[in-house]
């Protein structure tokens, strides 16, 4: 701005007059060079405020990686981490490429049919045990709808005249 005005009063030849009086321009200078450490600091802690730290990736795991053309999730494995927030990966179809790590997120572990069948054969063995009380036997409200959350469902009262 300062700069302005010298520009300015070299081509009129003359004191370049403002409207505001030359304290006030002296006061907006310090406060703006004063306040510039607490409003970093302000923001900074706002910002901090609602982001989130993103899980770990290590070399070999597999990943879910957005294909910034179509916005869909493929997936592939994680060849080398080259920093912090960017890794390079290499996709199913074959390619490799080098994502940022928003564009990056972990594969969810799927257990296999022979897992899931081994879980329920354990849990078969334990109702099977004896002394333990049995989870078979069921309750007098069995018989009414239930909800995925657990909520009972009551069938409507209507009126009947």
């Amino acid at each position: 701005m300062e700069n302005l005005h010298r520009q300015l009063n070299f081509y009129w030849a003359g004191k370049y007059k403002t409207t505001y009086p030359e304290d006030f321009q002296e006061k907006r200078k310090k406060k703006n060079t004063t306040n510039i450490s607490e409003t970093r600091r302000t923001n900074k802690a706002r910002y901090d405020r609602d982001s989130k730290l993103l899980p770990n990736i290590v070399p070999g795991q597999p990943v879910y990686v957005r294909n910034p053309i179509t916005n869909k999730w493929e997936p592939g494995t994680v060849k080398s981490m080259e920093s912090q927030q960017s890794a390079n990966l290499e996709l199913e179809r074959g390619s490799s490429v080098r994502r940022n790590r928003l564009d990056i997120r972990e594969t969810p572990i799927k257990k296999s049919p022979r897992q899931e069948a081994s879980v329920q054969d354990q849990i078969n063995e334990d109702e099977s045990q004896p002394g333990l009380p049995s989870k078979s036997t069921t309750s007098p409200d069995s018989s009414k709808h239930r909800t995925r959350s657990g909520r009972l469902v009551k069938p409507p009262l209507k009126l009947d005249l």
